[in-house]
């Protein structure tokens, strides 16, 4: 696999690999965590709430979590290619192979996926069928926006501590300096990053540190002190060879 793969390259060998589904686990069954790297798994889940709430039982209450997914303004125009796919009725293998591109070609200049250009490739037409249904048609894909994420940390005891990127959610330099202050007059600064998203519509992916809502340090620090560099665990900062010879 391509986890094994990556190991062997780093001469890691003390990393034990289990496979299995994501409901299932459970600490008995896996042990609990300092740190969790959940990357592209929960937007691929059909409830991606009972997935984080399953992770949360195997993450410390002091340890920390990585999770990346997909952002639903940044992939505007997939959706709606996806919904032309749906209202044909056909089987999905079907519509790839007789379908798909034709269909991309004949996408008028006001299609959505057509105008942005975060999505839009030129070499649709030659993409294997398995990339294709990954990059436009994956069976499941569900994204979020800013105030989705913050639901789901809600309605997942979970804390969402900050972006990696914070800096894609700060208002652009070029912003009128009035609505820069009105932005900033915002008391929670998830509520900032949910009125820039909107505002620039560019956000393709959102890259979360997150923890557990009775983390320690959560409930004991200023909520202006509540960042990445706080609470997280110190793992978020280590290298992968030094984490395998720390455990």
């Amino acid at each position: 696999t391509v986890a094994r793969q990556r190991a062997e390259r780093h001469g890691l060998t003390s990393i034990t690999f289990k496979q299995g589904s994501l409901t299932d686990v459970t600490p008995e069954a896996i042990g609990t965590f300092h740190h969790i790297n959940c990357v592209g798994v929960l937007m691929a889940l059909k409830d991606p709430l009972a997935g984080l709430k399953r992770l949360r039982t195997v993450l410390r209450p002091n340890g920390g979590m990585f999770v990346w997914l997909y952002g639903q303004l940044g992939r505007t125009g997939i959706y709606e290619y996806q919904a032309l796919f749906r209202l044909t009725g056909i089987p999905r293998s079907q519509f790839l192979k007789d379908y798909a591109r034709p269909l991309l070609k004949a996408l008028p200049e006001t299609n959505w996926l057509r105008k942005n250009k975060l999505a839009w490739r030129n070499d649709f037409q030659s993409l294997p069928d398995s990339e294709l249904s990954d990059r436009l048609l994956h069976h499941c894909d569900i994204a979020h926006t800013v105030d989705q994420l913050v639901q789901l940390m809600d309605d997942s005891d979970m804390h969402l501590v900050d972006f990696h990127d914070r800096d894609n959610y700060e208002p652009p330099s070029s912003l009128d300096p009035d609505v820069t202050k009105l932005i900033e007059s915002f008391p929670e600064w998830t509520r900032r990053a949910a009125f820039v998203e909107r505002l620039k519509g560019t956000i393709w992916g959102h890259n979360l540190w997150i923890v557990r809502s009775d983390n320690p340090q959560v409930s004991s620090l200023p909520s202006a002190q509540v960042t990445a560099e706080t609470i997280l665990c110190p793992f978020r900062l280590m290298s992968g060879p030094r984490l395998a010879l720390d455990q």
